[in-house]
């Protein structure tokens, strides 16, 4: 009981840096920190305008090759791509030929799909308020995936999708609604969206090494393989599970790149960047239009963070300071702690000193002392109310679900359910896993269950849809 105990009372720490004179040593000494915790490999760039102050590599770009990556390695940066294509409707909008209050339809008059609302705004394309779904949510596209080559391809999928609501009444994430406005840039300019990335942002900015391309090749160092990393023993290629890249994210690119984009961004006039910049969703999702907008340090930061299966990157910048740091790492993991870190750092001297992910340190006692007394201490902790949390659990039994061991996954999440009668995940993720087993009987039957006890649960009416 000792060990389980042990890691799931593991204490958050704060760290100070006011001993150490060089600014390069503390942010070694952060990210360092994170690298031994298995949460980040990839690059980091920490700038101010045009001076840059810190950019690294860390870990393997290519696990199985012992490639190690480089600071100039591209990754995929996700969502992240969204904040570019919300610079190039401010752009346009700027210019005058994009209203970001006319309607949709306004400039699509000849869609007749009765799931894009007249009512649906520019402005509610940019604040993920329009209803417009998710187009990986939608029956076909893990068939489709891997056939989907342009933004052409993809809308059928996004406009044969009901709204999830009518637009304007709620914040709810939206991929769908940045590949309409990937649909309007292309309208407005004549262009794809990747030549009018071209035009209008990487040339001017000097953008060079960055790209929209499906599949990438993953080949090490040029870009970096997707991981998934769980223990110490154990960590899958997640080459195969990657999304292609349209105007809501999914571009590969390197940090040297995206400071070229943020110092572009910083000298444009503020009729391009007020509007991105000013929040126009409250608390606690602080978003403007395709950027977070948050206070911190008595300052504007603006940002955004982005996720692949096995990509994670997070952007920041403090634009009355010039502060820009880009985090990319080619594992499934929260980077944002680590650019916190890094401008805690810069404008405080004390930083959250990472601790090590429940679920990883879970895994290591699974490893090294087998399922079953792993399982019985934690059957104790749940009875004694010191169990990790949701996310802990989830990543636990996600862990072991890639990691192709199933069974012992099922056991956990059995366990998980049975101590925990009023939450629908462990329902839920027991579904998952069925399906993923080819079990659809069963699956059914615990999503079923998982709708009994959350009636109105989106996601899981979703995933009975879909049997």
């Amino acid at each position: 009981m000792k060990n389980v105990l042990a890691i799931l009372s593991f204490a958050t720490c704060w760290q100070t840096a006011a001993a150490q004179p060089a600014l390069s040593p503390r942010l070694d000494s952060i990210v360092q920190q994170f690298v031994q915790h298995r949460q980040f490999s990839g690059t980091v760039l920490l700038a101010k305008g045009d001076q840059l102050l810190y950019h690294k590599a860390f870990g393997p770009a290519d696990r199985e090759k012992g490639v190690a990556n480089q600071p100039t390695t591209n990754f995929n940066i996700a969502s992240v791509g969204k904040t570019y294509t919300a610079a190039l409707v401010g752009l346009l909008a700027s210019q005058g030929k994009i209203d970001l209050q006319q309607r949709f339809r306004h400039y699509f008059p000849e869609f007749s799909s009765p799931n894009l609302s007249d009512k649906l705004t520019i402005h509610h394309l940019l604040t993920h308020t329009g209803g417009t779904n998710n187009y990986m949510e939608h029956p076909d596209f893990e068939a489709k995936r891997r056939k989907l080559k342009s933004i052409n391809d993809v809308m059928p999928l996004v406009t044969s999708m009901p709204l999830s609501f009518q637009p304007g009444e709620r914040y709810e994430y939206s991929n769908s609604g940045f590949v309409l406005l990937g649909k309007l840039i292309e309208k407005v300019t004549g262009l794809s969206y990747p030549e009018a990335l071209q035009a209008y942002l990487f040339r001017p900015a000097g953008i060079t090494n960055s790209y929209l391309h499906y599949p990438a090749t993953f080949i090490a160092p040029t870009e970096a393989v997707p991981y998934y990393v769980f223990s110490q023993k154990s960590f899958v290629n997640a080459t195969e599970d990657e999304f292609p890249p349209f105007s809501d994210g999914g571009m590969q690119s390197n940090v040297a790149d995206m400071w070229q984009f943020a110092k572009w961004l910083l000298k444009q006039p503020e009729t391009v960047t007020e509007p991105l910049w000013t929040q126009r969703v409250p608390a606690p999702h602080h978003y403007g239009y395709g950027w977070n907008v948050e206070t911190r340090y008595d300052r504007k930061t603006v940002g955004h963070s982005g996720g692949g299966h096995g990509f994670s990157t997070d952007f920041r910048m403090v634009p009355a300071d010039g502060f820009i740091v880009v985090v990319m790492a080619n594992n499934r993991t929260n980077v944002r702690d680590i650019t916190t870190a890094m401008l805690d750092l810069v404008y405080t001297g004390i930083w959250k000193a990472p601790k090590a992910y429940q679920s990883s340190l879970l895994l290591d006692e699974i490893d090294r002392r087998g399922l079953e007394p792993v399982k019985e201490e934690l059957a104790l902790a749940l009875q004694r109310g010191q169990a990790p949390g949701q996310r802990d659990w989830i990543g636990l039994i996600d862990a072991l679900s890639q990691l192709k061991r199933q069974p012992e996954a099922l056991a956990l999440v059995q366990l998980a359910a049975m101590h925990l009668p009023k939450e629908s995940w462990p329902l839920n993720v027991a579904g998952n896993l069925y399906r993923e087993m080819g079990r659809a009987d069963l699956a059914k039957e615990y999503f079923q269950k998982a709708l009994a006890v959350e009636p109105n649960n989106p996601w899981t009416k979703a995933q009975l849809e879909k049997l």
